[in-house]
């Protein structure tokens, strides 16, 4: 009896290694991330050290301005998931969208965060967990996840960046 119980489970165990992996690369990511963040400067003249002295200079000033921009892009990018989970927020609390701060914030990080169709992506879900409740709030999702895009590229179109 134990063993048929067992058995009838066994299809769902599958899924705790793949779970355990993920966590142990995630937290990998994360810590040897935090290191590099906070050794950069060191480990980039360290490895200039090992270079001719007028290689030195221009490999040191491409890193900074490589490590500058970078920052300042994901900064951007935090700031604008921020922004797009507190709108999408707003939209799906007033329209009555079950579970709707996990939502907007899951339609905000993946609008910012997966290139060209993150908006849609983002907004698949919050759309099916609403489509059976009212297909209008569905469509509603999805016309202002249109209309953020349709603004955004117009923004973008207007200032010259693409």
């Amino acid at each position: 009896m134990a063993l048929v119980l067992l058995m009838s489970f066994l299809p769902q165990l599958r899924v705790v290694p793949g779970l355990g992996i993920g966590l142990v690369t995630a937290v990998s990511v994360l810590v040897f991330g935090f290191y590099f963040a906070g050794a950069g400067p060191k480990l980039i003249h360290n490895l200039a050290s090992w270079m001719p002295p007028r290689i030195q200079e221009v490999f040191i000033t491409i890193t900074e301005i490589t490590m500058a921009k970078t920052g300042g892009y994901v900064v951007s990018k935090i700031v604008l998931a921020a922004a797009s989970a507190f709108f999408h927020g707003i939209f799906f609390a007033a329209i009555g969208v079950p579970y709707w701060l996990p939502f907007a914030l899951f339609a905000g990080i993946t609008a910012q965060f997966v290139p060209i169709v993150g908006t849609y992506l983002g907004v698949i879900l919050p759309a099916l967990a609403t489509v059976f409740d009212s297909p209008w709030k569905a469509i509603a999702i999805i016309g202002f996840a249109a209309e953020i895009v349709g603004a955004l590229c117009g923004a973008c179109a207007s200032s010259g960046t693409t």
